[in-house]
């Protein structure tokens, strides 16, 4: 009978262990993935600062042309490379990269929304119609949709924290 119960308490310690161990990889593996996560994101981060994106970022902030856009001026644009919607489709195609990697959980997203938020939806509301042109020109709805979504997403957040901060 004794012995039993021993056996019985050996065979608790070993399944208890067993459990530990388990446990333990789940949260290495779990770490391991948030750290890939953050390294994707501060890749992001990295190649925004490049020169090429701020010059860009600058350029669409300062320039008011998207009021004039209409989709005559675009292909006009298009085919004579113009800077600003060279500068325009340079950054959307970066966000609409950087929508992917959130959307498929590859990136750690609010380290990207505390980095990106404010300048991506600046630079979102200025492309607006750009994007709704070309999707007009290229005959496909689905042209930037992540990045629209992750507008969408991103603007909501930013309405709950500033309600809260000034609730």
């Amino acid at each position: 009978m004794l012995f039993e119960m021993l056996l019985n308490v050996y065979a608790l310690l070993f399944q208890a262990m067993l459990v530990i161990v388990l446990l333990f990889f789940v949260l290495k593996q779990n770490k391991s993935e948030r750290t890939k996560r953050k390294d994707k994101s501060l890749y992001y981060i990295a190649k925004w600062n490049s020169s090429e994106h701020i010059n860009a970022e600058l350029k669409i902030i300062l320039h008011n042309y998207s009021e004039e856009m209409n989709s005559d001026r675009l292909i006009n644009g298009l085919n004579e490379n113009d800077e600003y919607i060279y500068h325009v489709i340079f950054l959307l195609n970066f966000f609409e990269e950087m929508s992917i990697a959130i959307d498929n959980n590859l990136t750690d997203e609010m380290m990207l929304i505390k980095n990106f938020g404010s300048t991506f939806n600046r630079i979102y509301e200025k492309s607006e119609k750009i994007v709704y042109f070309l999707r007009k020109i290229r005959g496909n709805d689905n042209l930037y949709r992540n990045l629209e979504k992750m507008y969408g997403k991103w603007s909501f957040k930013y309405m709950l924290s500033d309600s809260k901060r000034y609730s």
